[in-house]
């Protein structure tokens, strides 16, 4: 893993998006460490459209299911 340690309280993992506001930055992984968490690391990464979350793959032969709530 070849991963950056920010500093406590940065939060360069979001950027700010003109129609929705701050959101994490695409293609992003890193590990980070705050204060409050006994200097412990934790691992960040963001897929390519911002989220903390697996790669989204498209797939036409699978229908699509979306949950609300």
């Amino acid at each position: 893993m070849n991963a950056q340690v920010l500093n406590a309280g940065d939060t360069t993992f979001y950027e700010f998006d003109n129609k929705i506001g701050f959101w994490g930055r695409k293609n992003f992984s890193r590990e980070i460490s705050y204060p409050g968490c006994s200097g412990e690391k934790i691992f960040v990464s963001h897929n390519s459209l911002g989220n903390r979350d697996e790669e989204v793959i498209k797939d036409s032969k699978q229908k699509t299911v979306v949950f609300l709530g």
